[in-house]
């Protein structure tokens, strides 16, 4: 049933997205990122606690496919990205399930880009700045909420990104950067059903307007 309604959404004239590319391979997109040009974390993966105490640096884990959240007896969980530390390296198996890591960038704030078609949206971040967000920005802290501000790309970053997004096929979704502290722009990843709300709302973009309008113009 899920599969038909897919390629019914898929047989719409006018439509933003395609229902085709909603699920990607996170290791291909960070290849294709590098091949353009992007900086992007070095990345491991890894399936014994003998191959992990080999890399020598400072590590987070993330979800190798994309993150689930579910809810049980009102308590929400879902999948984050986390700091690597000596106490979690201590407390592993010997060997474990295969695994996403990547090295752990010092930053100085990042990016959340909303685009669709060719218009693209950046809001930065600036989760560095309290330990409960600094290493995944989702751990939100509603007592003092993250600083989110417009931002403006240079223009080859843009231009990167456009060429990337082309080449995964990709006409909608939210993009992940993040930037040193020596201001190198690092590509995370894309999520093709981003949300567009948490970017919208903080930086006064009417992104949902701007959509509404660009399907009543077709």
């Amino acid at each position: 049933m899920e599969n038909y309604i897919r390629i019914l959404i898929n047989e719409f004239k006018y439509k933003i997205g395609d229902v085709k590319f909603s699920n990607i391979n996170k290791l291909n997109v960070l290849q294709k990122a590098k091949q353009i040009g992007f900086s992007i974390p070095s990345t491991f993966i890894c399936n014994t606690k003998k191959e992990l105490l080999k890399i020598d640096k400072d590590i987070i884990t993330k979800s190798i496919q994309e993150g689930i959240m579910f809810t049980h007896e009102n308590i929400n969980y879902t999948t984050y990205t986390e700091y690597v530390n000596e106490r979690a390296k201590s407390k592993l198996p010997d060997s474990f399930f295969h695994s996403l890591l990547q090295e752990k960038i010092n930053k100085k704030y990042e990016l959340r880009i909303f685009f669709y078609n060719d218009n693209y949206f950046p809001m930065a971040i600036f989760s560095q700045n309290d330990e409960q967000t600094k290493v995944d920005f989702r751990k939100y802290n509603l007592k003092i909420p993250n600083r989110f501000i417009p931002f403006s790309l240079p223009s080859i970053v843009l231009q990167k990104l456009k060429k990337l997004m082309d080449t995964l096929k990709l006409s909608t979704g939210s993009i992940d950067l993040v930037v040193d502290i020596n201001d190198v722009y690092y590509f995370l990843e894309v999520n093709p059903v981003g949300q567009f709300g948490m970017v919208s709302s903080p930086c006064n973009y009417n992104i949902e307007k701007k959509l509404v309008n660009t399907l009543l113009r077709n």
